[in-house]
């Protein structure tokens, strides 16, 4: 029997980790706790009471964990940097104050581990999983020191999937800093050495084109691409979407609009994934003023609507409603790279690639998953077709295939289940 102690901090990953957690409670004698960087898991609702009702798991919380002034004292921090840095983003006078916390760093770092330690000291665990990325934040960081320290695997699973094959896909969210500017930056703030977790469980194609793009992966070097294992998303199979849907969202539904009409989600992406804003605003305009469809918009769940300005919007406002229904209850999708499209591909919902909006490309469209447009116009046919043409638009033998190869990593789903279990334990 194994002790698994699993961390989650948002939506995303608690989304994705939930399957795993399901397999792991329903098929093992193992233990799995299941802790929380943060008290604020928005969207949660549904996953906490399927943890603690269906699965006998409570969630616990880090935070609460320790009650010590330090901690305190240190989340505050953390809060004050994330404000800091997303500031400088947009006003280079926070550039100073920006390089005297970088530099603050080092002695937060010893701080977390002592307290991390503390912690973490207090039960016995034999594998500690979280999403990937968290291992290089500063809580993720004191995690992996005391696991190195105490020979304990860490193991991170992703809590989404990138499409992209250009990369340069997120080229939009540079900071504009002057020449002098990038100067000093690049001295006065010292280059920390990338920290790592012993595996990292993932799908088909996300070695190539998310752990190898150093943009996208937080510096992910390719000497260390050995750790990475290719496997599928457990939160993307038929199986675990039908159990979704009965025991998480017990058999709820979305419904908007004339049902005579033609239903059509558009799942946002922030401008800075290439997305043109003006393009944008104008394609909001344009499914505004068509009468033969009821229209709505999902914002991505991390970014909301980062530098995206609310009052160009038309249509309905999607954002508290679950992806997985309005996935259910579209005929038709448009997006501009997100994970929620392999829901869309599960559900035979044809999806709309606007290559106008965005200067991305993507490995659904190379695999032939989606239909790229490159005008409004094109769009404009598209939604002119009944339900049953729309329909007739997706190619099911590449669909099938992707599902297959991607999504179930090319077996069925209690050999893949069990294959995604044995990496967790590194067997």
């Amino acid at each position: 029997m194994k002790k698994i102690l699993l961390f989650v901090k948002s939506f995303n990953d608690f989304d994705q980790a939930l399957p795993f957690i399901d397999y792991i409670v329903s098929n093992t004698d193992d233990k799995i706790l299941v802790w929380s960087f943060d008290k604020d898991l928005s969207g949660c609702r549904d996953h906490k009471r399927y943890l603690k009702n269906n699965l006998n798991v409570s969630l616990e919380y880090l935070d609460e964990k320790n009650t010590s002034v330090v901690k305190k004292l240190l989340l505050r921090y953390l809060l004050i940097s994330v404000y800091v840095a997303k500031k400088s983003k947009k006003n280079k006078y926070f550039i100073p104050l920006t390089i005297i916390m970088s530099h603050m760093w080092p002695i937060l770092m010893v701080m977390t581990n002592k307290v991390i330690a503390r912690v973490l000291s207090k039960i016995d665990i034999d594998i500690i999983l979280m999403d990937t990325g968290s291992e290089t934040t500063m809580n993720g960081r004191g995690i992996v020191n005391y696991a190195n320290l105490n020979n304990t695997p860490v193991v991170c699973y992703s809590h989404g999937y990138s499409p992209y094959t250009n990369i340069d896909h997120n080229a939009k969210d540079r900071n504009e800093y002057t020449l002098f500017q990038k100067i000093i930056l690049k001295f006065a703030k010292p280059k920390r050495k990338r920290i790592y977790a012993d595996r990292y469980i993932t799908s088909p194609n996300q070695k190539k084109y998310f752990f190898s793009m150093p943009t996208t992966s937080g510096g992910f070097e390719v000497t260390e691409l050995d750790r990475v294992i290719e496997i599928g998303i457990p939160r993307f199979t038929y199986e675990w979407v039908k159990k979704y849907k009965k025991t998480i969202k017990l058999n709820s539904k979305f419904e908007y609009g004339d049902s005579s009409k033609l239903n059509v989600v558009m799942f946002m992406t922030p401008p800075k994934y290439n997305v043109s804003s003006v393009e944008l605003y104008k394609l909001f305009e344009f499914l505004d003023s068509l009468g033969h469809i009821n229209f709505v918009f999902k914002p991505h769940t991390r970014y909301v609507l980062d530098s995206i300005n609310k009052d160009n919007l038309t249509g309905m406002d999607a954002s508290d409603i679950n992806s997985v229904l309005l996935s259910e209850w579209a005929d038709v999708a448009i997006f501009f790279g997100s994970s929620v499209s392999y829901q869309l591909i599960l559900d035979k919902v044809p999806l709309i690639y606007p290559k106008y909006v965005t200067s991305n490309d993507i490995f659904l469209e190379d695999m032939d998953v989606c239909i790229p447009v490159h005008n409004q116009e094109d769009i404009d046919k598209i939604l002119s077709l009944d339900k049953a043409r729309v329909l007739k638009l997706l190619n099911s033998e590449k669909k099938d295939t992707f599902i297959r190869d991607i999504l179930y990593g090319g077996v069925d789903n209690h050999l893949f289940m069990k294959k995604y279990y044995n990496s967790i334990l590194g067997i």
